[in-house]
C-alpha cells in the first residue's frame, strides 16, 4: 500500500521492483502526481487501485503487463491512461469519477476483460 501520504511526491527508489504478489493500492496521496520510479514493474498479481490521488499521469507504469483488476477512481487530475499500453488482459476494469480523463487511448491494446467493465462519470 501507498496510503495517505500528504507529502509523498515520488515513488523513485522503487526502480528495481518488478513483481507485487498481491494488491498494489495507492490511496489518498495528495502530492503524488505520477508513477515514475516504477519503470521496472511488470506484474501485480491482483489489483492495481489508484484512488483519490493528485495523479495527473500514469507515466512510470509503461512496463506493466500483468494485472488482474484495474481500478482508477476519484483521480480528478488524471488526463489520460497513457502508461498502460502493455496491458492486454484484465479480469475487471473500473474507471469512475476521473472528471478530467479525456480518452481511453492508454488501453488501446486491451483485448480481453474476463468479468466486467465499468466506466462511470468520467
Amino acid at each position: 500500500y501507498i496510503w495517505n501520504n500528504d507529502k509523498l511526491t515520488s515513488v523513485q527508489g522503487l526502480n528495481s521492483l518488478e513483481y507485487i504478489g498481491s494488491d498494489f493500492l495507492v490511496f489518498y496521496n495528495d502530492a503524488l502526481t505520477d508513477f515514475i520510479g516504477l519503470d521496472s514493474l511488470i506484474t501485480i498479481h491482483r489489483e492495481l487501485a489508484v484512488v483519490d490521488n493528485a495523479v495527473s499521469s500514469l507515466k512510470g507504469l509503461g512496463s506493466l503487463e500483468n494485472v488482474e483488476y484495474l481500478t482508477i477512481t476519484d483521480s480528478y487530475n488524471l488526463l489520460s491512461l497513457t502508461g498502460l499500453e502493455n496491458i492486454t488482459r484484465l479480469s475487471r476494469l473500473k474507471l469512475q469519477l476521473n472528471v478530467n480523463l479525456g480518452n481511453l487511448e492508454g488501453l488501446k491494446n486491451l483485448e480481453h476483460v474476463d468479468n466486467f467493465v465499468q466506466i462511470i462519470e468520467n
